[in-house]
Formats: structure tokens, sequence, C-alpha cells
């Protein structure tokens, strides 16, 4: 009888060592929830189901409210890549220098579409899809990386804008590729907004070219700021600092190359 005891123990310590290792050195990707620790920093922690996959970290969120659903509906439609789609249909159908010789509104603005809006966003959709980040990659050391592609994004339209002699779209990407810069290098320190930059850059690009008739552009700034504040992606004090990294980085840009 003891030595039966003795090894029901054995067995069952056995068990647990081999399973827990199974556990700790799976290669399985995992769905990471976020939480925020006393700091404010976003810390994932790993969850055995998939239902999370290719969802927005704010959904992730015990969030309600109609003032919820609004800031939703502004984040969703105003993401970096999104609002390029908008600025590129502005300017290439009403730009104040023209496209250049060689490029049609059309053909520009598809460029414009694959290089700077389909391209730096696939390996983040592709990482979502996997579950190793949220869409909105709300882990500030993860986002390196994808700053990185797409910094070779922009370097690819610049590329080809100057090489079809489309000047105004070739500084468009040059201001996104500077203002991504500025932003991957605050990001060491900060949790920047991209969504704030995303508007604020663009914006800023809009009011040179434009003038006044563009300044109403500041209350989607405002909107922005607003509803990542709401939806907990950031304190208003980092889209802040999205909306003057935007505009002081692209303005310099078009300074120079404009």
């Amino acid at each position: 009888m003891p030595f039966d005891v003795y090894s029901k123990k054995r067995f069952a310590l056995m068990n647990f060592i081999t399973h827990g290792q199974n556990a700790i050195f799976s290669t399985n990707p995992v769905i990471k929830t976020n939480f925020r620790d006393m700091s404010g920093e976003l810390i994932i922690k790993p969850q055995e189901k998939r239902e999370n996959v290719m969802k927005f970290n704010d959904e992730l969120l015990d969030l309600d409210g109609r003032h919820v659903v609004i800031a939703r509906v502004v984040s969703r439609i105003t993401p970096a890549p999104i609002f390029n789609i908008y600025v590129a249909i502005i300017i290439v159908f009403t730009s104040p220098i023209g496209l250049g010789p060689v490029l049609g509104p059309l053909e520009a603005l598809i460029i414009c579409i694959l290089s700077m809006v389909i391209a730096p966003i696939t390996p983040i959709i592709y990482s979502a899809w996997r579950g190793h980040v949220d869409l909105d990659v709300s882990q500030r050391q993860l986002r390196t990386k994808f700053f990185a592609f797409s910094l070779g994004c922009y370097i690819v339209a610049i590329a080809i804008y100057s090489l079809l002699q489309c000047h105004v779209l070739s500084v468009l990407a040059a201001a996104y590729l500077t203002v991504t810069a500025a932003v991957m290098i605050a990001t060491l320190k900060t949790k920047i907004s991209v969504h704030a930059a995303g508007v604020g850059g663009p914006g800023t690009a809009l009011v040179y070219m434009y003038g006044p008739i563009m300044v109403p552009i500041v209350f989607i700034w405002a909107a922005v700021v607003w509803a990542r504040t709401v939806l907990r992606q950031h304190t208003i004090a980092q889209g802040v600092a999205g909306i003057i990294i935007g505009l002081v980085v692209t303005l310099t840009t078009y300074i120079i190359l404009y």
C-alpha cells in the first residue's frame, strides 16, 4: 500500500512537470489581452482562446456608452493609412502643381494605395491574424519593427514617384517617411499616438499646399485625440505629442522639398 501511494504521487509529479514544460515551451501562438500596470504601460497576458484575433485593443477592454461608440467610429476612419487615402484623393485630383508629365490621377492614386497604404499595414494584419498583436499594436515595445517596415515602403514610394516625375506625391511620401521616423524614435520613450501623428502630418501638408481653406482640419485633430483618449489607448499628452510631431516634421519637410 505505501508503495502504491508513493507511485501515484510520483506519477502526478511527473505529469505536472511534463505538462508544465509543454505549456512553457509551446510554440503555438496565443492571444494576448492587454491591461495596464501601475505606471500605465500596457502589459500582455496570454490566453488559450483565439476569439480575440484581428481585434482592436479597445475591443478587448471593458468599455461602453454612447461616447465610446462615437470614439470608435472616429478612430476607425482616421488611422494613418486610411487618412492617407483621403489626402491622396484630394491631391491627385486637385494638385496645385499637377502630377507631372507621366501619371494621371488614377495611376497616381493606385501607386499611393499599394505602396503607402496596403504595404505598410500588411505585417500588422498578418501578426494580428496570428494572434501576436492586436490591430493597434498597443504594446509600445513591439512597434519598432512595424515602423521600420513602413519606412522601407515609403522609400519605395518616393523612388517610384520621383522616377515618374510626380513631385507632389514624392514630397507627400517623404513627409510620411520623416514623420514615421520621428514617431519611431519618440516611441522608444513613450507611446506616441500614431493616429494623431497620422492626421497631424497630412493635415499640415494640405494646409501648406492649399492655404487657409484647409485650416478646419484642426477639428479632425482634436476629434482624434479625444477618441484615442476615450478608448484608453493614449493619454491626452500622447495624443497632442503625436499632432505636434506630425505638424512640425511635415512642415519642415515641405519647406525643404516642396
